[in-house]
């Protein structure tokens, strides 16, 4: 059975700056974080089985913004 929805928490469109900034900043980190795992993939043994695992997994459903 479907959990019932919540309502959504509505926010005056002077807050699209801020959103918008706060969605950038985010962007911004999933770039760095990329680019540091391309780096380790291009050295041999940097990541472990359970990182490489990790990022798989994380890129491939919603829990890519999810913290641990």
């Amino acid at each position: 059975m479907a959990a019932p929805q919540e309502e959504p928490t509505w926010q005056p469109i002077s807050m699209l700056a801020m959103l918008t900034a706060h969605v950038e900043v985010g962007v911004t980190m999933v770039r760095e974080q990329r680019a540091t795992l391309e780096k380790g993939r291009a050295t041999p043994y940097v990541l472990d089985d359970a990182i490489v695992a990790r990022g798989k997994r994380e890129e491939r459903g919603p829990g890519a913004l999810r913290r641990p």
